[in-house]
């Protein structure tokens, strides 16, 4: 038995956090289409006898029925190949999702409890799902649990591995990988991290493959679909790369550089040699920033080469003024910067961008000169 398995598509998503222009957005949006119809083209190609989805198709918040539409004609080119589909934190099976709006196809399959239920894919086999009922899941599925008998168990969840939880990311069906084992399970197919690894590496029982397609800047990882191979209870597992869009990040030192188009020109070469259509880039700024330089993020951005999808820009620098002699002044503006610079060393990342932007517009304003927020 061959099987492929994918999630975290997240048709319609926003790009909010990408600061992408409008229409970068829409056509991102439709590449995420372009990947559904590529996953299902390596599907036939491959001759699997399933498809899996782990969850975050789509984004509740935010389909169309069009996107319903869509799903339902892409998953009916599989004709007697079976999907299963277990939905996510992203794509919850509340009582309006898109999975109880559209007339899918009879190979599709949704998993509509909230508990693991099982569906046999032979007589060897068989696929147990949950689907999430809300966006918050915050119990352990597999606690508890054990299959009824010795065939081949495979598990479809949408969860967060707890032995490896990538940096900032909200945990949803949290498990150990013990759990996996103790339960009874040859192999779970998961969603929910949107960076691809199979795990442990020389044995996996676990494969996320990552979303099709980077979703967030400087998205470091597999991104693409996992293919099983079931032959006599061995499961073997291998990742498919997917991606046709590139993430990078870059640092540039803005210190003692004195006008914007300096500036410009220190990030244009420092991009020399990536560009592409489908490269996204995250500009990371840091250093000290003449107090002389017109600092308009809009201004800077125009003059920024073109040959790129996208260019973020994250504003880490620092107003340039000699902050040791500042904190020594026995002054309103020494006491100003004693206490920024105090809670700046104490703060968490986020917090410290709050106040360096505070420190920035502060000795702007002890100068008497303007600042253009960020």
């Amino acid at each position: 038995m061959k099987i492929l398995h994918f999630a975290d598509v997240h048709l319609d998503i926003s790009f909010a956090g990408m600061k992408f222009p409008v229409e970068v957005a829409r056509r991102y949006r439709a590449s995420l289409r372009q990947a559904v119809h590529n996953l299902l083209d390596l599907a036939l190609k491959e001759k699997v006898d399933a498809v899996t989805i782990g969850g975050d198709l789509y984004e509740q918040e935010r389909y169309s029925p069009e996107t319903g539409h869509f799903l339902a004609e892409e998953f009916a080119r599989l004709g007697s190949v079976p999907v299963f589909v277990a939905p996510g934190n992203h794509d919850p099976l509340v009582p309006d999702s898109l999975y109880r709006q559209v007339k899918w196809p009879e190979n599709v399959t949704i998993f509509s409890e909230p508990r693991l239920t099982p569906i046999p894919l032979s007589d060897d086999v068989v696929l147990w799902g949950l689907a999430h009922f809300g966006p918050s899941f915050r119990k352990n599925p597999l606690a508890n649990f054990q299959v009824p008998n010795r065939k081949t168990h495979l598990l479809l969840l949408h969860g967060s591995d707890m032995s490896n939880v990538p940096g900032g990311k909200v945990t949803h069906a949290p498990f150990y990988p013990d759990d996996i084992r103790k339960a009874g399970f040859a192999f779970a197919l998961l969603g929910h991290y949107h960076q691809g690894r199979l795990s442990p590496e020389k044995a996996p029982i676990l494969a996320y493959p990552g979303s099709p397609e980077p979703l967030a800047l400087c998205s470091a990882g597999l991104h693409g679909a996992v293919l099983l191979q079931i032959e006599k209870s061995r499961v073997q597992a291998k990742s498919v790369p997917t991606a046709t869009y590139r993430s990078l990040r870059k640092e540039v030192d803005v210190s003692e550089l004195t006008h914007l188009e300096a500036v410009a020109q220190k990030i244009t070469e420092a991009l020399k040699g990536e560009e592409g259509e489908r490269v996204l880039v995250q500009v990371k700024l840091v250093g000290w920033r003449h107090p002389d330089v017109n600092w308009d993020p809009a201004a800077l951005r125009e003059r920024l080469p073109g040959d790129f999808l996208h260019i973020y820009l994250e504003d880490h620098t620092i107003p340039g003024f000699p902050l040791d002699d500042l904190r020594a002044e026995k002054t309103v503006r020494g006491e100003f910067v004693r206490r920024l610079l105090d809670e700046m060393e104490k703060a968490a990342d986020e917090k410290r961008d709050l106040l360096q932007s505070a420190l920035t517009f502060g000795l702007f304003a002890f100068e008497k000169k303007d600042v253009v927020p960020k």
